[in-house]
């Protein structure tokens, strides 16, 4: 029944890490999941090829890849936290892996990703209507941080991160998007 749908609003949403490989204290993760200020949730695409028939006219096929290799990055803005802890434990996370500081060549590369960042989508009551998941996940860039003289905004930086798998669930239906 369509009447009773109400309109989504921007800030109906929370964020949960299920880990970040440099955290030592658990209680570190509420630096994540609590100063989240936005998420960008991929956009999802189809490739598509076109064949030309005689007198001009085109027909459009989708291309079906078993895998999809070409996933864009999970895009978050954080809220800087005051030490600045949010921002270092991500750069020490790049860093460690950028340069094996810290990592145990009998472990493999995959355990040092976070395993999963889950997106709950929220009604205008703050009950979960949905969820974006995106499993086994690398943080690959970390935005600059801008110190201006003379302001007092809030900071905050970005963070993009790869993943290896996306799922979108429902109360209606379950998708899964897996490169």
């Amino acid at each position: 029944m369509v009447s009773s749908l109400n309109i989504l609003h921007q800030d109906n949403f929370k964020i949960t890490f299920s880990n970040i490989p440099t955290i030592t204290n658990v209680n570190d993760i509420e630096l994540f999941d609590t100063y989240v200020r936005r998420i960008i949730i991929p956009e999802f695409s189809l490739e598509i090829d076109r064949s030309f028939e005689n007198q001009g006219f085109q027909t459009l096929h989708p291309i079906a890849h078993k895998l999809n290799s070409n996933l864009p990055n999970l895009l978050i803005e954080f809220k800087l936290v005051e030490n600045l802890k949010n921002y270092s434990l991500l750069w020490q996370w790049m860093y460690n892996l950028k340069y094996g500081k810290n990592i145990d060549t009998s472990i493999k590369s995959k355990d040092y990703n976070c395993k999963n960042i889950i997106a709950h989508i929220l009604d205008n009551n703050k009950k979960e209507v949905a969820q974006v998941i995106f499993n086994k996940c690398f943080c690959s860039n970390l935005s600059d941080i801008d110190l201006s003289a003379g302001t007092s905004d809030e900071m905050s930086f970005t963070a993009s991160f790869s993943y290896e798998q996306m799922l979108f669930e429902n109360n209606e239906s379950y998708f899964n998007c897996r490169p």
